[in-house]
């Protein structure tokens, strides 16, 4: 809405059904500033069809993202995911549409075995969970008419069997990796010390930063929220390029 500078007018013209699918398409914060008065607040749900399935489109990349980090990595024991109840339900699902079992029955559960299959594993989870969405939301907008923007309800998510199994496996994947894990833990600090260590050179250095951030900067009055603003639009790559030049300097 403001920081873009692509056309002759601050920020992009977003729609409010856009912006609104922004706002909620994870939890909203307890604080909302403004600008965000005209965006159906009373509901912590997207009062859209297309706001909901944004919403439960990053519940499944998170999940699928995760996993694949965590297996990747070698964070994550093996047999927290291969016997897993929603595993199981994986493969009855590849079974029953496909034919086969995605993953043999005598398959080990030792880092090669696991690692080899990998991608495999995420594919199909990402198949499954995509599918059973899509099936069990068509059964929710079978039930009635629905006008846009006037959704007074969740219709975009899993049937309660399928939406608990979700919900429990992406709890237990965060309490395994959040709670136990140091290699998560000392990745957490190096991402806090990039983010800090960026903003407090920029603070001493602002000219370092693009001329039009720091053009902007100088026009509002030196804020730091130019800087934070700058920082957070940055990607992971571009955020840690900077931070090995800086340290460079």
């Amino acid at each position: 809405m403001l920081l873009e500078k692509k056309y002759d007018f601050a920020g992009l013209n977003i729609s409010l059904p856009v912006r609104e699918g922004i706002l909620k398409h994870t939890k909203m914060p307890d604080v909302l500033p403004e600008y965000c008065n005209d965006l159906y607040t009373n509901k912590k749900y997207s009062i859209t069809i297309e706001g909901q399935i944004v919403a439960m489109a990053d519940e499944i990349a998170q999940i699928t993202h995760d996993l694949d980090d965590y297996l990747r990595l070698e964070i994550l024991d093996t047999d927290h995911i291969i016997l897993d109840k929603l595993t199981s339900l994986v493969r009855e699902f590849h079974q029953t549409r496909y034919g086969q079992d995605p993953f043999p029955q005598n398959i080990t559960l030792d880092k090669k075995d696991i690692l080899g299959i990998k991608d495999k594993l995420i594919k199909c989870y990402v198949d499954y969970l995509v599918y059973q969405l899509a099936y069990d939301s068509f059964e929710n907008l079978n039930l009635k008419e629905y006008r846009a923007m006037e959704l007074d309800e969740v219709v975009i998510k899993y049937s309660d069997k399928i939406g608990s199994e979700v919900n429990r496996f992406h709890s237990k994947m965060n309490k395994l990796i959040f709670n136990d894990n140091f290699k998560i833990k000392e990745m957490d600090k190096r991402g806090k010390l990039i983010i800090t260590s960026l903003f407090d050179y920029y603070i001493s250095r602002p000219e370092k930063m693009p001329n039009p951030t720091y053009e902007k900067f100088l026009k509002n009055n030196k804020s730091p929220i130019v800087i934070a603003d700058y920082i957070s639009g940055m990607t992971d790559r571009y955020a840690i390029s900077q931070y090995k030049e800086m340290i460079r300097l």
